[in-house]
């Protein structure tokens, strides 16, 4: 079931539409939605201009995507963010991610 976080309220269950999924996940972020892959079986969607926007850091996000990397992530992730299940692809794509999520540098 996807979770929708947000800075203010905490992250609670959220109903994904059956169609229309994309209009919905950008109504939930308040804006365009950037989609990132932390981990092989989910998705993070954040706004795509968070930062410029001044939204406020998401740390419940940031969390999970840096245990999920296994690593305190660098940057920090702003506004409302909602958590799916991995975007459709296909398996050779799915291999290749894989090996980026385990090759990815450690930050100094």
């Amino acid at each position: 079931m996807p979770t929708k976080s947000t800075p203010t309220t905490g992250s609670s269950p959220a109903d994904l539409p059956s169609c229309g999924q994309h209009a919905w996940i950008t109504e939930q972020v308040g804006g365009w939605a950037d989609a990132a892959t932390y981990h092989l079986s989910a998705v993070i969607h954040v706004h795509g201009n968070g930062i410029a926007l001044g939204l406020q850091p998401n740390p419940v996000v940031w969390t999970v995507a840096s245990a999920w990397r296994d690593r305190m992530l660098p940057y920090t992730m702003h506004g409302p963010a909602v958590i799916t299940g991995p975007l459709p692809t296909t398996t050779r794509q799915t291999r290749r991610l894989a090996r980026v999520i385990v090759a990815e540098p450690v930050p100094a």
